[in-house]
This record gives C-alpha cells, structure tokens and sequence, in this order.
C-alpha cells in the first residue's frame, strides 16, 4: 500500500505524529514522535533517541499492531482540520537507521495497513486498507526500504 503524493507531501509538512501502541496490561500508550517516509511512499519509520528503551518499543514486542495520526486545524470557527490516521504493523529494526536520520540507528518501521485521510487530497475523508496475500501482511523486501 502506497500513500499518494499528497499524502506523502502533507507528512512531509507534518513530520510529528502520535503514536499509539498497547501493551501486556491491554492500556493504551500515545506518544508524540518524528516520522519520516519511505523514498517508495510504502512505509514510514519512527526515529529518536534511545527508542528500544522506550515503552513504545516493549509494547510493540508484545503487539506490533500501531496506530499513528497526524493533524493540523484549518479553522477554528467553523471547526476543521485536515489529517491522515494510519493502522499500521510495527517493525523493529535494530542499529538499522541512518544516523542523519535515526539518531540511535533503531527504528520502528510501520506497514500500513490502512489509511484514513481528510482534507488531504481534497476529499473530506478517503479510507484505503491495504490488500492481503496469503495471510502475510509485507513481504520482508519491503521491511528493508530505506528512508528519506
């Protein structure tokens, strides 16, 4: 599953997100983070400092099953905003970053598996979930897309 041009454009513009992940005791966990695109639009990856110490990580090595949302208000009076929510699967990637971008070189590479967008291509919202072959989610070639 690829994300549009404007999509990708708007991520570019709006490169911290939050972050959900749940854990063993099934509590939500939301975080603010820095995310940047795949060069092939496919994936996105979570970058900072010390992440496999971070709760975000433990959570994802119990369900790597991730939510991630980006928004910006366009009016206040009447309410609106424009954004992108993405269920993803969670990948981490150990001393894989580039260090201009990963600052610790781990990632958490997220696979979308569906996109919700509003206002972003236009359309008040659009949902695209990704297709599924034989019960695997990505093969591991994509797991491997470097970053932008």
């Amino acid at each position: 599953m690829r994300f549009t041009t404007a999509e990708l454009h708007y991520l570019q513009e709006q490169p911290i997100g939050q972050f959900r992940t749940v854990g063993r005791s099934g509590i939500a966990h939301t975080s603010l983070v820095e995310v940047r695109a795949a060069r092939d639009g496919r994936t996105l990856d979570v970058i900072g400092n010390d992440l496999d110490q971070a709760q975000k990580w433990r959570h994802i090595v119990y369900n790597p099953e991730v939510r991630l949302s980006f928004n910006d208000p366009t009016s206040i009076s009447p309410n609106e905003s424009r954004g992108i929510e993405i269920h993803g699967i969670a990948a981490l990637l150990i001393h894989r970053g580039n260090t201009a971008v990963a600052l610790n070189h781990d990632v958490v590479r997220i696979m979308p598996q569906q996109i919700i967008a509003s206002w972003i291509d236009g359309e008040r919202g659009a949902t695209r979930d990704a297709p599924h072959s034989g019960g695997r989610l990505w093969g591991t070639h994509e797991f491997e897309t470097s970053c932008i």
